[in-house]
């Protein structure tokens, strides 16, 4: 049995029970390089490296607390790892070139398979990383390695600091992954365009006054007025820069490979118009807050 404490999983026994699909001759040490890249391409983006070190260091004996935090990681980051994985699944690299490994049991899937697959494991992935953020959020009072850190804290820079206030002027399905991504388009935004509308001083009162949580009711339903045109611009600047695909009521942003998200992305010939409608919104409530 192959173990580590360098990632958040440390048996195959732990992925099997997200992954039960997984050939029983695929082992740990086949799988961990994957877990790895998964952790450090699509999990410490979020949560930081300090805190995701502290739960590999914690991995053998942790906290409850702790051990909560690797529990609701371990769904995103396995997804992950099979969504890396597929790639070179089947994969012989030798002297004479790359060419397919064969089975004398198992048959090469069909291409459409094979997409239905790699698109069911990234939104498998990104919904159970959405779980995961919106936990830690929850219960931010038992991460202070989280809490203190640059991923959690630029959100208080801002005067939308959450997904769940972003939600009814952007429909992002309350997804804290999405408001993530979504953070520096809105940073500078509100510095553009928010700063110049209402003035610095006032700005900057709103802002300290806003993270110390003494707003008087006035300012709070200043805050309110100005994180609709926030919320736009935000959209207006990211949307062409992001992946992002129209489902159903909101919008999701994507985050897996080039294929699914050439996909089911928002074609490129209706871009113009939506971002021409966050323009116009954010212009009318602009208006209102001079």
């Amino acid at each position: 049995l192959v173990t580590s404490y360098h990632m958040l999983f440390t048996t195959t026994e732990e992925i099997r029970a997200i992954l039960p699909r997984l050939a029983s001759s695929y082992t740990f040490a086949d799988f961990s390089p994957f877990i790895t890249l998964a952790e450090q391409k699509h999990i410490v983006p979020y949560i930081g490296q300090d805190f995701f070190d502290e739960l590999t260091a914690a991995k053998p004996d942790p906290t409850s607390e702790q051990a909560a935090a690797i529990a609701k990681l371990q769904p995103s980051i396995a997804y992950y790892a099979l969504l890396e994985a597929i790639p070179q699944l089947g994969i012989q690299i030798g002297v004479a070139g790359v060419g397919l490994g064969t089975s004398a049991t198992t048959a090469q899937t069909t291409q459409w398979r094979e997409n239905r697959l790699e698109e069911s494991l990234a939104t498998n992935a990104e919904t159970f990383l959405d779980i995961a953020l919106e936990f830690l959020e929850k219960n931010i009072a038992d991460y202070s390695t989280y809490a203190t850190s640059d991923e959690y804290a630029e959100s208080k820079t801002l005067f939308i600091t959450s997904a769940k206030t972003l939600n009814p002027y952007l429909p992002i399905f309350n997804s804290r992954r999405a408001y993530i991504q979504l953070r520096p388009f809105m940073l500078e935004a509100q510095e553009e365009t928010i700063q110049a509308t209402i003035g610095e001083d006032q700005y900057q009162d709103l802002l300290t006054k806003l993270l110390a949580d003494s707003l008087n009711a006035d300012e709070k339903a200043l805050v309110k007025r100005i994180q609709k045109p926030l919320a736009n611009l935000t959209a207006r600047k990211s949307f062409n820069q992001l992946a992002v695909a129209y489902q159903g009521q909101g919008f999701r942003i994507l985050s897996s490979n080039d294929g699914i998200i050439q996909k089911q992305s928002i074609p490129l010939k209706e871009l113009p118009g939506l971002l021409n409608e966050f323009d116009n919104k954010a212009q009318a409530s602009l208006a209102a807050l001079k």
